[in-house]
């Protein structure tokens, strides 16, 4: 399942700050389509009722708040059985 939310409020060097936000967890691995289509990295921070602060992997030069959208895919982790 893939969520969309276009509700970047601020980028601050490599935090991201979105609102309108919901059912999305600390830690959860996201994925951020700046207006060019690029796709930057990250993960959840931080979550306070709505809103949302992702670390970038890839940094935030170039993203542009009124057209970047964040995406959050559902993501699933497989360990081998020996690792556990």
């Amino acid at each position: 399942m893939l969520k969309e939310y276009k509700s970047v409020q601020e980028v601050v060097g490599p935090l991201m700050i979105v609102e309108g936000v919901e059912g999305i967890k600390y830690e959860e691995l996201v994925e951020i389509q700046t207006q060019t289509g690029e796709k930057r990295r990250g993960r959840v921070l931080e979550i306070d009722g709505d809103r949302a602060m992702i670390q970038l992997f890839e940094g935030s030069a170039g993203i542009n708040l009124k057209e970047a959208i964040l995406l959050i895919k559902a993501q699933k982790l497989f360990l081998k059985k020996e690792w556990i």
